[in-house]
């Protein structure tokens, strides 16, 4: 069972400068707080619909952790059966108009994604103060072994260059460039399954 409080909490101050979640919540002050609890709620869904990888450190705390599930469709996932609701907490949070816009955006990942069965990685975060010691690179290696396994693609989207670049050392290309509603640019990367 994943800890989801210190999950939620690594994930929302890794991802508390990205651009797309500053799109998603523009107002700096309140940011991290509420990006912890988007994120307890996207931690929630996946334990539900499917995995929560958590790589600890040598202390055991929380080190990386990725959000991933097995695609047959690019229908997106069951809606939530409890509250809050992701769409709900949005609308709550940053108004129904911004809301509304978000998820428009954000639905835009569905058209650049592959035809088929594939690996889904919709978040890989690492502590601010882990970066850069293999963590990421571990928590990613833990989803393409499992495509790989598989014999399916692993497909992800990312709004920074930066990730780009790390991730097509990790053996993903770029498959289209497009824009997130009103939101950051994008680009969507897709890693073949490498032989076994």
């Amino acid at each position: 069972m994943t800890e989801v409080p210190a999950v939620r909490t690594l994930l929302a101050r890794a991802f508390a400068e990205d651009p797309m979640f500053s799109w998603v919540f523009p107002e700096a002050s309140g940011r991290t707080e509420a990006l912890a609890v988007f994120m307890g709620l996207l931690v929630e869904a996946y334990e539900a619909t499917g995995q929560v990888d958590v790589v600890a450190a040598d202390d055991g705390a929380p080190a990386a952790v990725a959000l991933w599930r097995v695609v047959e469709s690019v229908e997106p996932p069951p809606a939530a059966v409890t509250l809050p609701t992701v769409g709900g907490y949005l609308s709550a949070v940053v108004g129904p108009d911004h809301a509304a816009a978000v998820g428009a955006g954000l639905a835009e990942t569905r058209g650049h994604r592959p035809e088929g069965t594939h690996a889904y990685l919709n978040a890989l975060g690492a502590a601010p103060e882990r970066r850069g010691q293999g963590y990421g690179a571990a928590a990613v290696r833990r989803v393409t072994d499992h495509a790989d396994a598989a014999r399916i693609p692993t497909h992800l989207d990312t709004v920074s260059p930066d990730n780009v670049e790390w991730y097509a050392r990790r053996g993903f290309d770029v498959v289209a460039r497009y824009r997130l509603g009103d939101g950051p640019p994008a680009w969507a990367m897709t890693r073949p399954p490498y032989p076994g």
